[in-house]
């Protein structure tokens, strides 16, 4: 429960309300373009994200105390990077601000779940969680650490 939040969190505690206003401060054709990128087709893999995401929720149900097999780590690690990695690409597009340290989070975590077998579903579970904690400390204590793209 606190991973879903935690994934909840990353969209709507700050990146929806930079989209929103990167959004509101253009007009015309730009405006068109932006709406277009950054909520439709940049949207898609974030919600291809919360797909994965539920299947390997699912797997981590039906097997709680079962290490999760490859194809569950590779479901887990593919919705952090599309999900959150999806957010960040978006408020790059709308913003051309990069944001660096929850790339890096979210790529370490992903491939640490990925190449970490033979754990219980809860350790593959924390080390997102993990990776979630740091995006929100990094992006709300240094937010200064973004890398704007000219």
């Amino acid at each position: 429960m606190a991973l879903t939040c935690g994934l909840w969190w990353t969209y709507f505690a700050s990146a929806k309300q930079k989209l929103d206003d990167a959004l509101a401060g253009c007009t015309g054709n730009v405006q068109s373009k932006m709406a277009r990128d950054t909520f439709s087709l940049i949207h898609f893999p974030m919600m291809c994200g919360i797909i994965a995401y539920a299947v390997a929720v699912e797997e981590i149900v039906a097997h709680p105390e079962e290490p999760l097999l490859l194809e569950g780590r590779l479901a887990l690690a593919l919705a952090l990077i599309l999900f959150v990695g999806g957010t960040a690409l978006a408020i790059w597009r709308a913003t051309s601000v990069l944001m660096l340290p929850r790339i890096v989070a979210m790529g370490a975590a992903a491939l640490a779940i990925a190449l970490l077998a033979n754990v219980n579903p809860t350790v593959t579970l924390t080390i997102a969680l993990v990776g979630i904690a740091i995006v929100g400390f990094f992006e709300r204590s240094f937010v200064a650490e973004s890398v704007e793209v000219q």
